[in-house]
């Protein structure tokens, strides 16, 4: 018991705010949805009304550029915008309905337009423009370990990657001023353009983190997040430091151990030494939580329905900025269940920051007490997680809402 305690304190001697609002995101898309782009556009439209009176503050988009895949995810002209008109329209209706407009800002890497002639490699680009110097020189192609993106002494090149490969197309060396300045002027863009006013940056694995800090200070976002596609706790929180704690990251460490705890029904996991599982162990502030995404849901999924619903049960009580997956919102089995803890997120005032104390984390049975809590039966949350009975101490306590193996308490 008395180490629960002295990780509640230490985690409340560690949190720095970026805000603390009742922040609760929703992706508005899977893998599949983006085979389509421009018909997604009209059915987060739609959806709006419905997201903002469940208590939703941000819709993620997906990349809206014109890119070498149908998702999006390999970018090439950046100012053309695919469905543009449906895609501010889809915007604007998030706008109206109270939540920020969240964009997936993919700037790791990019297709290129034109071969060049130095090379004959596909690394001159249009839209905007540059050549082959906005290339890093240690690119390398897909299973080769000696042809490059752009291949020194044959052409000029950019400086060495700042960060991890990635082999489909050209990376961006982003140490330059020009490359710099065009990013944040097609970010500034899209802000005024569009009025997108948060930011998901995808794969922040690829570039160092102070340029992620450097575009969120130009452009101002009222969030960020970063995907740090690792499960090391120490190398994520690096990142987030080294962006001078301009943003937050995606918590793969927690997300992992959720779900092997959950899976295992045992939970001696979720209190590793004296803090919980991953970023919200160490910087709850800077912890942006989630079950599943559009990629870990192709061939990582969470779970069945009752341990999905866990999984919310979970993110949606504890700290950390929660993210609501589009396949889970719109499956009618677990959309009632997410809703409810969206309700009890808000109407308890559990903020990403909030106080936690854990009663118990073994085979069986993971319980916790939220909501400021300091001490075993304080708090004004209680929850649950395991096949094992468990009820809070104290008095005036009332299930709010409960599942298969999962319940929670408040008063």
């Amino acid at each position: 018991k008395n180490t629960c305690l002295l990780a509640v304190l230490l985690i409340g001697c560690l949190i720095s705010h970026i805000n603390s609002s009742q922040f609760i995101a929703f992706q508005a898309f899977d893998w599949n949805a983006l085979s389509s782009r421009t018909s997604l556009y009209p059915t987060i439209q739609n959806m709006a009304p419905s997201l903002g009176s469940a208590g939703f503050t941000h819709v993620w988009f997906p990349p809206p550029s014109q890119s070498a895949d149908t998702q999006g995810y390999m970018p090439g002209e950046w100012y053309n915008i695919l469905g543009s008109t449906s895609l501010a329209s889809a915007v604007n209706a998030v706008k109206s309905n109270g939540m920020s407009p969240m964009l997936d800002i993919v700037i790791n890497h990019r297709s290129a337009t034109y071969k060049s002639s130095c090379d004959n490699n596909y690394n001159n680009f249009t839209n905007p423009d540059w050549d082959s110097t906005a290339v890093v020189k240690d690119d390398y192609v897909c299973n080769s370990s000696t042809q490059m993106m752009c291949q020194a002494g044959q052409c000029d090149c950019g400086a060495a990657d700042t960060g991890a490969n990635f082999c489909a197309t050209c990376d961006v060396d982003h140490t330059q001023t020009k490359i710099q300045n065009d990013i944040m002027s097609w970010m500034n863009w899209l802000k005024s353009t569009y009025s997108f006013s948060s930011w998901r940056f995808d794969m922040v694995i690829g570039y160092g983190p102070e340029f992620v800090g450097k575009y969120v200070t130009s452009t101002n976002p009222d969030f960020s997040v970063g995907e740090y596609w690792e499960d090391d706790v120490d190398a994520i929180t690096s990142w987030i430091k080294g962006t001078g704690n301009k943003s937050t990251a995606f918590d793969f460490p927690l997300r992992d151990t959720l779900k092997g705890c959950v899976d295992s029904n045992n939970f001696s996991g979720l209190l590793q030494g004296i803090n919980p599982p991953g970023i919200i162990g160490v910087m709850p502030g800077y912890s942006s939580t989630f079950t599943d995404n559009h990629d870990t849901a192709r061939n990582d999924r969470f779970g069945n329905t009752d341990q999905i619903e866990m999984g919310y049960a979970y993110i949606l009580t504890h700290p950390g900025f929660p993210f609501v997956f589009y396949d889970d919102w719109n499956n009618s089995q677990l959309q009632p269940a997410i809703k409810a803890l969206m309700n009890i997120r808000n109407q308890q005032n559990l903020t990403p920051t909030d106080l936690i104390y854990i009663d118990q984390h073994k085979q069986g049975l993971y319980s916790v007490y939220l909501g400021n809590a300091n001490a075993l039966c304080s708090g004004n949350t209680a929850m649950k997680l395991g096949t094992d009975s468990w009820d809070p101490c104290g008095s005036g306590w009332k299930v709010a809402y409960s599942g298969n193996n999962w319940a929670v308490w408040t008063r």
